[in-house]
């Protein structure tokens, strides 16, 4: 798992570097638990304290630097309709082809009734070709 493995040798280091603890909790239960992945919520404020990119965290980019752009897993909807409005095509094509098959809870999503686990995120992340920055980025004056 590249999730997994990636956040927990992040977390690793960052505590042999810096000797911060406040990871603790969320190091022992990667190291111990197989099915462990943190929520998209503690990913973000991983990414923020480590000044790193969620979108590296999550294993879409090979590049750590973070820009300076505010996530928040509360805006994902938003940013999910409006990718659908500006690509509608693109939607069509993927629902012809099994999105909604492969992400059951895919209109919850849209609505904004549910939120993905982080391995569905990475997957539709993937999947419509977008980072993360683009689905949690906080908009402002919505």
């Amino acid at each position: 798992m590249k999730i997994k493995n990636r956040i927990t040798s992040l977390l690793e280091e960052e505590k042999l570097l810096s000797g911060d603890n406040s990871f603790d909790d969320i190091l022992r239960r990667l190291k111990s638990s197989p099915a462990y992945i943190p929520s998209m919520r503690t990913v973000i404020k991983i990414a923020e304290s480590l000044n790193c990119s969620a979108d590296f965290l999550l294993g879409l980019s090979d590049f750590r630097e973070a820009d300076d752009t505010k996530l928040d897993i509360n805006f994902f909807a938003y940013n999910l309709k409006r990718l659908v409005k500006a690509r509608p095509t693109k939607f069509f094509v993927l629902k012809k082809h099994g999105l909604l098959k492969e992400f059951p809870t895919f209109n919850s999503w849209l609505k904004g009734k549910r939120l993905p686990d982080t391995l569905s995120f990475s997957k539709l992340a993937r999947k419509l070709d977008v980072s993360a920055c683009d689905l949690l980025k906080i908009e402002r004056g919505v």
